[in-house]
């Protein structure tokens, strides 16, 4: 669920428009963000919370998405 919820975050942000502004940018990933987060909050709570004190998600899963 863990990897499934980044997944579905990265190929959200990695689709919103990327305008040249860089304070539309910001406004277009943070409400890309929202919307994820509220449309999978099982997700969205595994991803940023610890549900599972003992777990430590690898590296290469939590990095956050990078943008082209």
């Amino acid at each position: 669920m863990y990897r499934s919820g980044c997944q579905r975050l990265a190929d959200e942000l990695g689709a919103v428009p990327d305008p040249d502004d860089p304070i539309e940018r910001i406004r277009v990933l943070v409400l890309g963000y929202r919307c994820v987060a509220l449309a999978n909050p099982e997700h969205y709570k595994l991803m940023t919370g610890r549900p599972l004190p003992e777990y430590t998600p690898p590296a290469t899963v939590s990095a956050s998405p990078r943008r082209r």
